[in-house]
Order: structure tokens, then sequence, then C-alpha cells
């Protein structure tokens, strides 16, 4: 399970909003990629007072966030501390409330390599397509690109490149955490065609 992955990583203790902070909370998503053939997962932090916003049929913006190589989505939060930065601005009145989703492209496989692209190794672009779409069938979003961002770190933050290059109708902000710009023909993108 992602808690017990996360429990063995290297020790780190799970982060901890400040006094006086309200913490959000993570749900686990289980949904079928047309992309991938299968069922895959998606983490989705929800922010502190999330059921009364939904109660007053609020809907909230979206950021979606590619985990790396080795990684998962669960280290977005417990090691990157995402839902307590979220919290924490919350709290400061310094954003407005939204969702933060994180795809798991490694479907539970820490090491697997995949640059969240389409390749011979799978149609991952296609993959944050179907959660995006799944998200918006799911959960209170607003629908609509200027209310969704992506970011990711190392091979999440190509992914987020190449994936919002490729899907502007979707996406209107994008950031690359420690990411790079060029493909080489090593890995997923060995015996690819230019």
């Amino acid at each position: 399970s992602y808690v017990s992955a996360y429990n063995t990583y290297r020790g780190f203790a799970p982060p901890k909003d400040p006094p006086g902070v309200s913490p959000g909370h993570m749900v686990r998503v289980h949904f079928y990629s047309r992309a991938l053939r299968g069922t895959h997962d998606y983490l989705v932090y929800e922010p502190p007072g999330y059921d009364a916003l939904v109660s007053a049929h609020r809907r909230l913006p979206v950021i979606y966030m590619l985990h790396g190589s080795p990684g998962m989505p669960i280290l977005l939060l417990r090691v990157g501390d995402a839902g307590v930065a979220l919290d924490v601005l919350l709290h400061a009145h310094r954003v407005r409330p939204m969702l933060i989703v994180m795809p798991d492209e490694a479907n539970g496989n820490s090491l697997n390599d995949t640059e969240w692209a389409n390749t011979r190794k799978g149609a991952y672009e296609n993959f944050v397509a179907d959660v995006i779409h799944d998200v918006d069938r799911r959960f209170p979003t607003i629908r609509s690109r200027l209310d969704r961002a992506i970011a990711g770190y190392s091979e999440g933050a190509y992914g987020a490149m190449n994936f919002t290059l490729h899907h502007l109708a979707l996406i209107s902000i994008a950031e690359s955490w420690s990411g790079c710009f060029a493909q080489t023909p090593v890995g997923p993108f060995a015996r690819a065609n230019g």
C-alpha cells in the first residue's frame, strides 16, 4: 500500500500541519484507464473544509502533480509536503481552495520509468488525460483549462511540459521542477523515431 511504502521510505516522519492549521484529507481513487487498458490509481488531496465546500456547491481548481522515478505519488505529500503547504497557504488566505491530484504512472512500482510519455512502454501521456477526465467526473472541479495546472518533479517535470505542449486545451499553467527538455534515445525513448 502507499502508506506502508511511505513508512519504509528512508525513515521520513509524516509531515504535520503547524498548530492552528486545519489539515486536508487524502483519498485514493481506482479507475479504468483506456490509455493503459487497465485499472490504475491516483491520489487526491482534498483541502481543509472540503465537505463544507461541496455542500455549498463550490467548484474547485485542480493542480496535477507528476512524480519522478524512482518515486510514487504519496511521496509528493509525505516528503514534498504538498498537502501541508496547501493547508498553510489556505490558512493564511494566500490561495483559494483547490484539489491536488497525483496520478500513479508506476502503478505501485516505484522504479517504473516512463517519462509520462506515449512510447512503446505505454500511453502514459494519454493516461494523464484519462486522469483529468475521471477527476472531472468524480469531483466538483471547475472544468476549464484556466483552472487546471500541472507540475512535476524530475521525470514528472518532463511529463508535465510534454503533456501541456500536446494538450493546450486542457492545461493553462505548467511547471517543471528539476526536469529536462530533451529526449535521448535511452529508457522509454530507446528506438524512438526522432
